[in-house]
């Protein structure tokens, strides 16, 4: 992410994720709600933006970017390579469980006009995210070779696949069970996607 924000911005983030965490519709929300949970005036906030739709893709690109910054600086400090791919899983296991994510606002909803000029923008900063992730992946599966589970591999797109598959894969069981399943049985979730990993690059 290249853009800094002010503090005025991140002030305005703030009250979307806190409406977010209420549970909002973010197609439902309004500028002023926006403005009420930053703690400015709803004037304020077309000084530093167009419209209600480029705050909420602003604001999701900036959680999505903190979020993988958090979550990749985990990964490259934890000791094994097991270790790293479990914080990954909680990662998309806390992602999968917000309804309120950057792909399905843009892609999977009626975003509006204005939401899908922004479209554009939205795409490039993912594809900077994924280049982050790739290379968080890469370093994971250097652990494991290095812990002998597995041979070397130099195969970034192939690493990315398998590791996108797993996740996905884990994500997919737990939208399936939607809040229905044990804990027990989401641990069962993560050792799967885990094994499914390893077995992929050995």
């Amino acid at each position: 992410m290249t853009r800094r924000y002010s503090e005025k911005e991140t002030a305005i983030f703030a009250g979307v994720m806190e409406l977010m965490r209420r549970g909002e519709d973010l197609y439902a929300i309004k500028a002023a709600d926006i403005a009420a949970a930053a703690g400015i005036g709803k004037g304020t906030l077309y000084n530093y933006f167009a419209s209600k739709e480029e705050i909420i893709l602003q604001t999701l690109i900036y959680n999505l970017h903190t979020e993988l910054e958090r979550v990749t600086a985990q990964v490259n400090e934890a000791g094994t390579f097991i270790e790293k791919c479990r914080i990954a899983l909680a990662f998309v296991e806390s992602g999968e469980r917000n309804r309120n994510s950057i792909i399905r606002y843009i892609f999977l909803g009626n975003a509006g006009e204005d939401a899908q000029a922004l479209v554009l923008e939205g795409m490039q900063a993912i594809r900077k995210e994924k280049e982050r992730l790739a290379d968080c992946f890469s370093r994971t599966v250097a652990c494991g070779a290095q812990e002998g589970l597995f041979a070397p591999c130099a195969d970034l797109a192939y690493i990315s696949q398998v590791f996108i598959s797993a996740l996905m894969g884990f994500a997919q069981c737990i939208c399936q069970e939607a809040g229905h399943s044990s804990e027990d049985e989401v641990e069962r979730y993560r050792q799967n996607a885990c094994r499914m990993i390893v077995k992929a690059l050995q």
